[in-house]
């Protein structure tokens, strides 16, 4: 994605360097990795790319989809966590491809603990 974006930036006579970059992803902390993953796992639905090309807006529908994501796949490509130093690898990733900015959609099991940790990673990051 991010080639392309270089790509169109240049057509249209923008500096890539100047534009924002912002990442929007779904995230879920808890000490246990199970529980993380639970409270994660509505998002399956929207994680298959077919579903956003037909017309289906039934949300039971789309949930029976999101059943084909394993949780393999929710640890891998949305920002799932159970300590500090895989949130400062996974954090640290998104900053070297090129991100800006990063949103979190938090879906913790308990959404205090996840601004806590998020707030330490941060932290450690920013100074490093």
């Amino acid at each position: 994605m991010i080639p392309a974006v270089k790509k169109g930036s240049i057509k249209a006579g923008k500096d890539y360097e100047k534009l924002e970059r912002i990442l929007f992803i779904p995230a879920s902390y808890d000490e246990n990795k199970q529980k993380a993953l639970e409270s994660i796992g509505f998002w399956r639905g929207s994680m298959i790319k077919a579903l956003f090309d037909v017309d289906i807006h039934d949300p039971r529908k789309i949930e029976e989809n999101g059943l084909v994501i394993d949780d393999d796949s929710l640890q891998k490509k949305l920002f799932v966590i159970s300590h500090e130093e895989e949130g400062i690898k996974k954090l640290q990733k998104y900053i070297d491809i090129g991100f800006t900015e990063i949103v979190f959609t938090n879906s913790s099991p308990d959404r205090n603990k996840f601004v806590d940790i998020l707030t330490k990673i941060s932290d450690i990051i920013n100074n490093q």
